[in-house]
């Protein structure tokens, strides 16, 4: 697990379309609806900005989705979903990832 600590950054993860963005939008304080886990091929993640911790919320970068679903599990307890977006190979047919609920 990588902390993206800047929007060059991002942008490089992004570039290679591998891997998993997640997008913690309220940590373990909220329902969890805007944590999201993406792919990084999703057309989300080029709309996304790294946020500096203190102003806004936070992203990491998962090398396998094994990495991203274990980190969420211990971190985020339930409180994630998968992204929703059409444009997101996380949602290929057939793909069975759950957030642990």
């Amino acid at each position: 697990m990588i902390k993206v600590s800047s929007d060059k950054e991002l942008d490089n993860f992004r570039k290679t379309r591998e891997g998993y963005i997640y997008s913690d939008y309220d940590g373990t304080q909220g329902s969890g609806q805007y944590n999201k886990l993406h792919s990084a091929g999703c057309t989300t993640c080029f709309t996304m900005t790294a946020e500096v911790e203190g102003i806004g919320f936070n992203k990491y970068y998962f090398h396998t989705i094994g990495e991203a679903i274990r980190w969420l599990q211990q971190n985020r307890r339930g409180k994630w979903v998968l992204c929703e977006s059409k444009s997101d190979p996380i949602n290929v047919p057939g793909a069975v990832l759950t957030n642990g609920q």
